[in-house]
Parts: structure tokens; C-alpha cells; sequence
């Protein structure tokens, strides 16, 4: 494998990355300690997967295709925001049991990529004490297309384009989700 792995994701040392085995070798699973306590949360990550181009090339043989990111996973770790960078291919999103943002004043941005291509995201964590939505602060999900899917694992639901709810003064969100924990913004003109 030619790219290394900090070519598509910035992270501190304490996060470990490395692809997933057999058939999800494509994924980057990014792990913190055991558990996320005592680790600071005064950081930002920014995640890249490959572009279409790269795909397509890499499905012709034409570069290798173990230099190939379609999504990342992330477990034990909370940041202060987390920047996701799709491309024009199919992406995916995963905050694993452990993992999300707190935060007051920064934003967690997935941007899907203005495509016609399924992208997905995914929330986990869920706090007993605190509630479904403790660690998922200020996120924002940008250019959701119709074949896109937002599952929260959280509260057990899963939402497409057709459940988008205006919230006024251009929020637009899930019906049942809070806008101040997670937005959407649709692509435009759909």
C-alpha cells in the first residue's frame, strides 16, 4: 500500500488508525484508549476518503486498490468537533458506542458531497444517564441527497430525504431529533 493513512485522516496520537479486515478493508477504524474518560476533548478531526476518480481507477486496475478510503469508524473517542470530507462516490459515517462530540461552540460537519450516490451516518452513543443525544452536539450533515440515510442507533430510527422537517429560517432537521444536536442541509435545488 502506497498512501499512508494520515493522507486521509487528522487525528492525535492517541487515536490509533487502521483499515478493517477482509471486505471492509476500504474502511478506516479510528480507536482511542478504552474508553474516551480522561482523554482531552480540545481537538478536531478532519476524516477524507477517496474521490470517484480514485475509485473508478482503482476498479480498473490502474492504481491499487488497498489505497482506496470509502468511510471511516470511529470508537472511544470524543472531539470537539469531527470534519468528514466526502467525495462523488458512496461514503459512510460511523460513531461507534463510544464515540462524538462535545462541544459549545464548534461544529461537526459531514459533508456527503453533492452526488447522487448513497452516503450514510451513523450515531451510536447513548448515554444512560444524560440521554440519546449527550455526546451528538452540534452536528451538521451537508448536501443530504434523496438516496442518503441517517441512522441513530441511539433512539432506534433511521431517516431518508422524504423525512426532512423544516424548522424555519432555512434549519431544516428529523422530526423527533433536537436542531441544536443535529442539522441537515439538503443539496441544492432538490
Amino acid at each position: 500500500m502506497s498512501a499512508p493513512l494520515s493522507a486521509f485522516v487528522t487525528k492525535p496520537d492517541w487515536i490509533t488508525a487502521q483499515r478493517a479486515r477482509g471486505r471492509k478493508a476500504s474502511i478506516i477504524q479510528l480507536t482511542g484508549n478504552s474508553t474516551w474518560l480522561r482523554q482531552p476533548v480540545a481537538w478536531d478531526a478532519t476524516m477524507r476518503v477517496s474521490s470517484l476518480k480514485q475509485r473508478q481507477a482503482a476498479k480498473a486496475g490502474l492504481i491499487d486498490s488497498a489505497d482506496i478510503v470509502t468511510g471511516f469508524r470511529v470508537n472511544n473517542a470524543m472531539a470537539r468537533s469531527w470534519t468528514f470530507i466526502g467525495s462523488k462516490g458512496s461514503d459512510l459515517i460511523d460513531f461507534q458506542a463510544n464515540a462524538g462530540a462535545i462541544t459549545k461552540r464548534s461544529q461537526s460537519v459531514i459533508n456527503f458531497g453533492n452526488d447522487t450516490a448513497r452516503d450514510r451516518f451513523f450515531f451510536t452513543n447513548n448515554t444512560k444517564t444524560h440521554g440519546p443525544f449527550n455526546h451528538m452536539q452540534r452536528y451538521v450533515i451537508r448536501n443530504f441527497g434523496r438516496e442518503d440515510v441517517v441512522t441513530l442507533r441511539n433512539i432506534g430510527r433511521s431517516f431518508g430525504y422524504n423525512d426532512l422537517v423544516s424548522y424555519g429560517n432555512g434549519v431544516m432537521g428529523f422530526r423527533g431529533v433536537d436542531p441544536t444536536k443535529l442539522r441537515v442541509v439538503p443539496i441544492s435545488g432538490l
